[in-house]
């Protein structure tokens, strides 16, 4: 059940000092989506086991992390090269993240179509997804309000268009 509400969000690069610490690679500019308090999900065996944040410095493309229950290099030496997951609100991604999606593929939960993200548009007053369904070219606006989740691994956005939005 965690799984289906989390992303993947990168993976544990290496120690960062002998405190703990870990150096965190992000598929994308989500450091900031990710505060002290909340959990970040390691997988570990097929699972996702949380960890809270006790600090977290954003870096480009990477975060250096402090987590609950990891307070020494040897301990942190064991998360290395795991898959990190964390539980993001794409409503707060901003346009910068949104050309992330190119080459995704859209699944429409309406309409239970399958498309490809071709190209992000992005204008200022109306970013927009250059789309393929069904061999068509289709702009969708490039909303988060759209996006039920994502996964990153099989590069899917899954989406709930509105109805008739495909038959354009």
């Amino acid at each position: 059940m965690i799984r289906e509400e989390c992303s993947e969000i990168g993976f544990i690069a290496k120690p960062h000092g002998i405190e703990g610490n870990l150096i965190v690679r992000l598929n994308g500019n989500f450091a900031d989506e990710i505060e002290p308090g909340e959990p970040l999900f390691v997988e570990h065996d097929g699972t996702l086991v949380p960890f809270f944040i006790l600090e977290i410095s954003p870096l480009e493309n990477r975060a250096i992390v402090k987590l609950e229950f990891v307070n020494s290099e040897p301990e942190a030496k064991k998360l290395v090269s795991r898959k990190v997951f964390a539980k993001i609100d794409f409503s707060d991604i901003g346009q910068a993240d949104a050309s992330f999606f190119e080459s995704f593929r859209i699944f429409d939960k309406n309409s239970n179509r399958e498309g490809i993200i071709l190209e992000y548009i992005s204008e200022e007053r109306n970013p927009l997804y250059r789309t393929e369904f069904d061999s068509k070219e289709l702009l969708i606006p490039a909303t988060s309000d759209f996006i039920v989740s994502v996964d990153k691994e099989r590069k899917i956005v899954y989406m709930n268009l509105p109805s008739g939005l495909l038959d354009i």
